[in-house]
């Protein structure tokens, strides 16, 4: 996983990565976290230790004294350090056996301005953010939602970037 660019709906770990197991999902988790603690963005998390644990677990685990791993607790380490890369309104959640980013939906409808366009300047050929708002969420006539985010972009021009969208 990319912690510079993480995604909605990105897989962390599960099934569909192949670390079906207990040991191989926490070391996926502890992949991401050591990439995390290699990110400037000052949240570090103490990856000696982390590992450190994860290697006891290990030897109790091949001794046979240890049953499982607690992929939980490492779930929750990740959690606790991954939220800053996250893409605005998502988590990381388990569902059915993967740990992914996962959009809150419901967040965003109970505090964004959601309508069923973009506002654009028909005049001027580009979007407008008149109400001065960070998100605007786009309800179409399916249901489907797309949050935006009003940024600069690379030509200097404000728009609206797409954040995450929900089909």
């Amino acid at each position: 996983m990319d912690v510079n660019n993480i995604k909605c709906f990105d897989i962390i770990t599960g099934s569909s990565l192949g670390g079906c197991s207990d040991a191989g999902m926490c070391k996926d988790m502890l992949n991401v976290l050591q990439a995390i603690s290699d990110h400037p963005i000052g949240v570090y998390p103490p990856m000696d230790q982390y590992w450190r644990e994860f290697a006891i677990d290990l030897m109790e685990f091949i001794k046979g004294e240890y049953s499982t791993f607690d992929v939980n607790y490492i779930s929750d380490l990740l959690s606790d350090h991954i939220t800053p890369l996250l893409p605005h309104f998502t988590s990381i959640e388990w569902h059915d056996g993967e740990l992914s980013v996962t959009p809150h939906i419901e967040d965003v409808r109970e505090s964004v301005t959601c309508v069923r366009e973009l506002p654009y300047d028909e005049e001027n050929v580009r979007d407008t953010n008149k109400e001065n708002e960070e998100f605007i969420g786009v309800i179409n006539d399916h249901g489907n939602l797309t949050l935006y985010m009003w940024d600069i972009g690379k030509d200097g021009f404000s728009h609206w970037e797409v954040v995450w969208a929900v089909v």
